[in-house]
């Protein structure tokens, strides 16, 4: 079975392309570059020359493949370039499902996690997203269109926080970054807002999972535990031997960055009720764990 996979030597995709090609599987991989092309060679990967934004090439690339996992997003300079991100991921989903409409071919989708307010996000409850963030979860409806239209469309939401080795610009090595550049680890208001994390190998698994089990329509949540920003604070306060500091609502976003500001207050409550009740369980640590393990080793 040939599996066509965008971003597949990011944090994620390389591990999703490792998992995939032990399960037995062919893997091509979209490469932007010849660094991202030795990369998948190196892998055991085919490779497919081709961009996110090029929309000739994901065409080309899927409608080669048995099934499609798409993992890409291009994040250069995207603080502030979000909205265009954002309409280059949705024309890139749009594209990828029409090449494989009425094929029955499995189609796995990345996407963030969205909150539900007070309730628990459960995986079937589309959820939302604040400004600017919210665009992000036109995706979602995109790949469920597809589900009418012939296409074994599914989606794995990620957390703010996928944590693991190799991780270098994800949110947990930004906090600590951000702790050393002010002398302080900060938090907002109370620091009771909950962030949901996953090892980035429990998140590769959970592909392979969604490609072997899942059905059309289904959402997977790659959450292990959640963990409030309070906790991540203290562990880095600790670890760093910095004081550890309340950062008020309105100082965030020149603290910690827009983006990262308003990370900061979203509080996920996430189930995974459904998600575990296909055999996943993660067991490669959760955030604080990880924390220990990878970062401050």
């Amino acid at each position: 079975m040939l599996i066509f996979v965008t971003g597949g030597t990011g944090f994620v995709g390389t591990q999703v392309v490792k998992q995939l090609l032990g399960e037995g599987y062919q893997v091509v991989g979209l490469a932007r570059s010849d660094k991202a092309a030795d990369a998948l060679t190196r892998a055991g990967a085919q490779v497919h020359r081709g961009r996110v934004e090029d929309l000739e090439s994901l065409t080309s690339g899927a409608k080669m493949a048995d099934a499609v996992v798409h993992l890409a997003m291009n994040h250069e300079n995207i603080e502030n370039r979000f909205p265009e991100a954002a309409r280059e991921e949705q024309n890139a989903v749009r594209a990828l499902g029409e090449a494989l409409e009425g094929t029955g071919k499995p189609f796995v989708v990345t996407t963030g996690m969205p909150s539900n307010g007070d309730s628990d996000l459960i995986e079937t409850v589309l959820g939302f997203l604040p400004e600017p963030l919210a665009p992000r979860l036109i995706v979602d409806t995109i790949v469920m269109s597809f589900v009418d239209r012939g296409v074994k469309s599914m989606i794995v939401r990620l957390p703010p926080t996928v944590h693991g080795k190799g991780d270098v610009i994800g949110f947990i090595p930004c906090h600590i970054d951000i702790a050393k550049r002010t002398g302080v680890a900060g938090y907002v208001g109370e620091g009771n807002a909950k962030w949901s994390g996953v090892n980035v190998q429990d998140a590769a698994r959970l592909y392979i999972i969604a490609l072997q089990k899942g059905r059309a329509g289904d959402r997977f949540h790659a959450v292990n535990r959640l963990t409030s920003v309070k906790e991540i604070a203290e562990k880095i306060g600790d670890k760093l031997q910095l004081p550890v500091k309340s950062i008020p609502k309105e100082e965030a976003a020149a603290h910690f960055g827009p983006l990262f500001g308003l990370m900061q207050q979203m509080d996920q409550k996430v189930s995974t009720e459904l998600t575990r009740k296909t055999g996943w369980e993660p067991i490669h640590g959760n955030i604080l764990e990880n924390m220990d393990t990878v970062y401050f080793d």
